[in-house]
């Protein structure tokens, strides 16, 4: 009976050992995630090194011993070099896609493809490495996926491997292409880009982005510590697992913005990007020269349009030094972050919410808005609307004196 006691203990102590090396084996082939979610390690041994950026610098082995460096410039990668010291150069198309690489001191492409709507493959020339492929991403030798950081996509299918994690707004329901929660971009791959699965980006300079997120917290209320930007690029990225959102419409505005399939840039300065290069805002939004939103509505003079795989653009520029704002009733000048939510709710409305033909409708749609959000938050109403108005009033001049 002892003997058979013994027995059963070696076999449970046999079991256990057993399925501690299958699970070290499970958690040493498992990628691994930094703080930011960045993925740090491959099952195949590389090892991501990051800068500031979503991007990797530099890529190792286990032991440390450098594999590629990689240089960007304007968030774009344009060279790589390998741990042989050669160096190569990458030619991108407008969607960020490497379509030829060309080794330094050659005129002959080592890597030359074309790819299709989705980011099937269709190579010519395939003599050097190139496993950042379809609008910059990697592709996994291993299971073919491109790695978007948020989720992976198969360029197979044309479709994301796991749900977009945005919960579904009565803006999608206007739209049927966005309630698939698994297609990629709306399903117009040529014209839009996801960097992340989160689409909204402050842009500009350093100070044009922190002074963009301190207004999105702002907008956030107390959600804003759900908010982060990624230094590198401004995309906003927001956490939003069991937040109440029908309690906090800067939080709603906020969450329509980033799980749009559209692209929405915010700046704050004196130049607004067009597709024709930088404008300045007293050039183009003329008399008042302290906003500029592009598109613009339907009905409304055509002054530009926002730079190429951008939807819409919204540029503040509050420090003006040829301009003050007054105010013309007997409420306080809106704070400037409430005239951002309000030209940012009325870009939504323009571009997700169909209204992009009628100013009236997009400006009345995001002042609803901002009723709610003036209720939700009592202090807002010793100020104007940051749709420029008194409460209640739709008229977007009503309220403010711009002074040359």
């Amino acid at each position: 009976m002892a003997q058979r006691g013994n027995e059963m203990r070696k076999a449970v102590w046999v079991l256990m050992v057993c399925a501690l090396l299958l699970l070290s084996g499970v958690l040493l082939a498992a990628p691994r995630f930094d703080g930011n979610g960045n993925r740090a390690m491959k099952s195949n041994g590389t090892i991501y090194w990051y800068g500031a950026g979503s991007d990797p610098l530099d890529e190792t082995n286990l032991s440390g011993n450098l594999s590629n460096e990689y240089i960007f410039f304007g968030g774009k990668r344009i060279a790589r070099r390998d741990s042989s010291g050669n160096i190569f150069y990458y030619f991108s198309d407008h969607l960020g896609t490497s379509r030829e690489i060309v080794q330094a001191g050659s005129t002959t492409p080592c890597y030359d493809a074309d790819f299709y709507p989705y980011g099937g493959e269709r190579w010519y020339i395939d003599s050097c490495d190139s496993h950042f492929k379809f609008t910059g991403k990697e592709r996994d030798s291993e299971s073919g996926l491109d790695n978007f950081g948020a989720r992976y996509d198969s360029s197979s299918l044309g479709r994301f491997m796991t749900t977009d994690p945005v919960m579904i707004t009565t803006e999608r329901l206007m739209n049927p292409q966005q309630l698939n929660l698994y297609a990629y971009v709306a399903n117009n791959p040529l014209r839009f880009i996801d960097p992340t699965g989160e689409i909204l980006q402050c842009v500009g300079d350093d100070k044009s982005r922190s002074q963009c997120f301190a207004d999105l917290q702002q907008i956030a209320g107390d959600a804003a510590n759900r908010l982060s930007m990624d230094a590198k690029t401004g995309v906003i990225s927001f956490d939003t697992k069991d937040l109440d959102m029908s309690k906090n419409e800067g939080a709603s505005l906020v969450n329509d913005l980033v799980g749009s399939k559209n692209t929405y840039d915010f700046s704050v300065g004196p130049t607004i990007m067009t597709d024709k290069g930088p404008v300045r805002i007293d050039v183009i939004s003329p008399p008042r020269g302290d906003m500029a939103n592009l598109p613009t509505f339907g009905d409304q003079r055509k002054i530009g349009n926002p730079p190429a795989g951008v939807s819409d653009i919204l540029d503040l520029y509050f420090n003006n030094p040829n301009i003050t704002r007054a105010s013309n009733t007997n409420l306080k000048v809106a704070s400037e972050w409430t005239v951002a939510f309000h030209e940012l709710a009325e870009a939504f409305e323009k571009i997700d919410g169909g209204k992009g033909n009628s100013y009236a409708a997009g400006h009345d749609a995001a002042l609803q808005r901002e009723m709610i959000l003036r209720d939700q938050r009592p202090y807002l109403k010793q100020y104007n609307t940051g749709a420029g108005g008194p409460a209640g009033s739709s008229n977007p001049d009503e309220s403010i004196i711009i002074k040359k």
